[in-house]
């Protein structure tokens, strides 16, 4: 471990990373390894390709519902519904949904997951940053007072390595320097799943999966983005790294003007940009619109094009990174979409037969991929 790495770890650990993941059990410990059940409940929509990995990221706002309390903005109604029938109607059920603002354990539990089940047929797990999340009070919602973020997996593909799950608090900027932030929205998640798909020794091939929210501020952009590549990648024993979630940061300077350069925080993470200092992680948009276009302002325009914000701005991102040892080059990725709002209620109309147009299914736009083994 280099002693930068070594040097945000102990920081992040500082400001509250459970450092569990760092003596995880040996790949053969893993939850419901030889559950043959979860192999007789696969359905079609589950991706059966040992070679890669559906992931989404989708920042759900405290799953929005039509009905708010009295007194919230009109913005706080949403329908968070509809991204799962664009799922279904695509035939699609990911690996992994990283999801950011939901309302603790009992919401993930009791609404997220039997919802999941019943439009893609398929069993899910979640593991959660907070079971029960402090209260906020800045939320411009009732329903957003309370808010944790979390990793979804399907248990037909992927199995939780049991006590590898680890958290830790995004750093916000406090005149020159980055301080951990309080609030529980902030609080990451990551774990290690084992691919049923791919045996590995006497166990399974893992893949370490992060659930990230930053805030706002762009002062401790690096430095979260450091942060998560130091906890993703010191899973040492997993060969493949994905982080994704809300970064509430633009990868553009101005976020719709291409040629307007990247921001330090992507410049550093994004392979292939920032020097010997990059952390050489593959953004599935970025490699899609780099393959796509000819010039670095049609590459620009391509990532516009996938704001995942109103404002057209894209927050919301997904990464991917093969541990060295593995695999050497950038992760190859396939198939990334941003799910538009139209589709996405287009997708429930086709499904139900009715839909309200004028609601969102979140304010962020989801992002998915293929990420390949």
């Amino acid at each position: 471990m280099s002693a930068v790495r070594a040097q945000l770890l102990a920081l992040a650990v500082a400001f509250g990373l459970s450092t569990m993941a760092g003596c995880a059990p040996p790949s053969g410990e893993l939850e419901d390894l030889d559950d043959e059940e979860a192999f007789a409940d696969e359905m079609a929509l589950g991706n059966e390709d040992p070679s890669k990995l559906l992931v989404y990221t989708a920042n759900l706002e405290n799953l929005a519902r039509s009905k708010v309390d009295a007194g919230d903005p009109e913005d706080c109604r949403g329908d968070w519904q509809d991204l799962l029938y664009f799922l279904a109607e695509a035939e699609q059920a990911p690996d992994v949904l990283l999801v950011q603002q939901v309302s603790g354990r009992a919401q993930v539990d009791e609404t997220l997951l039997p919802k999941l089940h019943e439009l893609l047929g398929e069993e899910y797990g979640a593991i959660v940053a907070e079971k029960a999340p402090a209260y906020w009070a800045p939320a411009d919602c009732s329903a957003k007072h309370h808010q944790t973020n979390a990793i979804v997996y399907r248990k037909a593909r992927l199995a939780y390595v049991e006590g590898s799950k680890q958290i830790w608090r995004s750093m916000i900027a406090e005149g020159s320097s980055c301080a951990a932030t309080t609030a529980s929205r902030y609080v990451n998640v990551a774990a290690k799943l084992g691919d049923r798909r791919n045996p590995h020794g006497q166990g399974l091939r893992e893949v370490a999966v992060g659930s990230i929210h930053w805030p706002v501020e762009d002062g401790c952009g690096v430095t979260n983005a450091a942060i998560a590549d130091a906890a993703l990648s010191g899973f040492t024993g997993a060969q493949l790294w994905i982080f994704g979630g809300d970064a509430n940061l633009p990868e553009l300077s101005s976020p719709k003007v291409p040629g307007s350069g990247y921001r330090p925080w992507y410049t550093r993470t994004q392979a292939g940009l920032g020097g010997e200092k990059n952390l050489g992680w593959m953004d599935p948009v970025y490699a899609d619109c780099d393959a796509r276009t000819a010039t670095s302002l049609e590459l620009d325009a391509c990532l516009v094009e996938n704001a995942t914000m109103r404002f057209g701005s894209r927050y919301d991102f997904l990464f991917a990174k093969y541990k060295p040892a593995y695999r050497e080059g950038r992760a190859v990725t396939s198939g990334a979409t941003t799910v538009g709002f139209e589709e996405a209620g287009e997708a429930d109309r086709a499904l139900t037969g009715k839909d309200d147009a004028t609601l969102r299914y979140s304010m962020h736009r989801a992002v998915g991929a293929y990420v390949h083994w």
